[in-house]
């Protein structure tokens, strides 16, 4: 069930609080399908609910500061740490070619070897 608490109806009160009581009541007329724990029978059964009901207040909006001194600071830092992986990436050779390393080392063999006797090479090595 769905309801609607008016302001009014807490100020007219000078309450901030108002408990609305429900009560539930279930009359079963003796009936074989409803037993109790101990397998009694059950005529009549009574439940009762308090649900407190508070007056809303609206949120208060908290005023925010000017935080982009933080997004700028943040920027650095990322693109520093950026530079950092990039440098360390390069000393290692990560951003090396293997295929201009192979190709330079076929030059330079080209380049001692004119008549281009493999056997001579591979007999030097």
């Amino acid at each position: 069930a769905k309801f609607k608490l008016w302001s009014k109806t807490l100020r007219q009160q000078n309450k901030t609080q108002i408990d609305f009581v429900t009560t539930f009541l279930f009359s079963a007329n003796k009936s074989a399908y409803l037993v109790d724990a101990q397998g009694n029978p059950l005529t009549d059964i009574i439940q009762t609910i308090t649900t407190p009901a508070n007056h809303w207040k609206a949120p208060e909006f908290v005023t925010t500061t000017d935080y982009l001194w933080v997004y700028i600071l943040a920027a650095i830092g990322g693109l520093l740490l950026l530079l950092l992986i990039i440098g360390i990436m390069y000393k290692t050779g990560f951003f090396k070619s293997k295929y201009a390393e192979m190709k330079q080392e076929a030059l330079e063999w080209n380049e001692a070897n004119p008549n281009g006797n493999v056997e001579e090479h591979m007999a030097a090595d």
